[in-house]
């Protein structure tokens, strides 16, 4: 059981609805879904907590990579790693950095409207609240899972920040780099 006195069930159903939203448009949506009130500052800390646990989970998970050191499954044919940084706002008015890197499997050229095109597939993401030099070492757990290290070609679309490069650089170096001109 988990503490307090919400069901397992509810409980998720705040955590989701805290992810999504702020607290009280997530604390107005509760009742209707659930049947359950809980107050906005509730759902923040509710999922803030749930957030930290899963944090906490990851780290360990790229502690137990660093100390075993497991080989890398086996990656796909291609692989595009895609990294960027976004300011969130935060409580009291502050802004914080959030580090994302996009995984995605690269398909084969196909041909659409007389033009050579290339999907990605298979997409998974994996973001931080942390500075960008962590957040290298913290994505260890997502590009392990992917086989990034095994992959046959990477390739990395980024806006051509520094801090992605060295992330890039961590992950994949000889990972064929692609400017993002609109986005740079």
């Amino acid at each position: 059981m988990l503490p307090g006195q919400l069901t397992p069930r509810v409980y998720e159903s705040v955590v989701r609805l805290g992810t999504w939203r702020l607290s009280a448009p997530a604390a107005a949506a509760l009742p209707f879904l659930t049947g359950v009130t809980v107050s906005a500052a509730t759902v923040r800390r509710l999922t803030e907590g749930a957030g930290a646990a899963d944090e906490a989970v990851q780290t360990a998970a790229v502690e137990t990579l660093e100390r075993e050191l497991p080989p890398a499954p086996l990656g796909p044919r291609g692989q595009r790693l895609s990294g960027d940084g976004a300011m969130v706002p935060w409580p009291h008015g502050e802004w914080a950095a959030v580090q994302t890197l996009a995984l995605g499997t690269v398909s084969a050229p196909v041909q659409e409207r007389g033009a050579w095109v290339v999907h990605t597939a298979e997409r998974s993401y994996c973001a931080r609240l942390s500075a960008a030099e962590p957040f290298g070492r913290l994505a260890l757990v997502e590009t392990h899972r992917r086989g990034t290290e095994t992959a046959q070609t990477g390739c990395a679309v980024s806006d051509g920040a520094g801090w992605i490069q060295g992330v890039v650089d961590f992950h994949r170096p000889e990972a064929i780099r692609l400017l993002d001109f609109p986005h740079a």
